[in-house]
């Protein structure tokens, strides 16, 4: 079933950010998401924070911890996507999640240039 998100802007605070390109190598000026936060954790949401360094789409997908590390173009594919500018204190509300369960969101962005590295970040919904 495919996830719906929200766009929202705000400050956040640091949870796990369990950063790691997936996708190698990275084409100079392609968007770079960086300083992966997490706020607002509720039993079925979760607002992640990061920056961008340049404006892009941003494809985001979660699923749980124990599954495969997508691709840049799978995430793209099964994702939802974000037209974003370059910013720091950028968030998103991800919701229709699990309460009480282990998931990794995976993070991409793109521009005219192509796919930033994959970022992939780990949390677990409350009860």
């Amino acid at each position: 079933m495919k996830k719906t998100f929200f766009l929202a802007v705000a400050a956040v605070a640091l949870m796990t950010a369990a950063c790691c390109p997936q996708d190698a190598p990275v084409i100079p000026d392609t968007p770079v998401i960086s300083n992966i936060t997490f706020e607002n954790i509720t039993s079925t949401s979760v607002q992640p924070g990061f920056d961008l360094d340049r404006a892009a789409t941003l494809y985001v997908l979660p699923l749980l911890s124990g599954a495969a590390t997508p691709k840049a173009a799978d995430i793209k594919a099964s994702g939802d996507a974000f037209g974003l500018p370059a910013g720091n204190g950028m968030a998103i509300a991800v919701g229709l999640l699990t309460p009480d369960t282990n998931y990794k969101l995976h993070m991409v962005a793109e521009n005219a240039n192509g796919f930033g590295p994959v970022v992939s970040v780990t949390f677990k919904t409350l009860p």
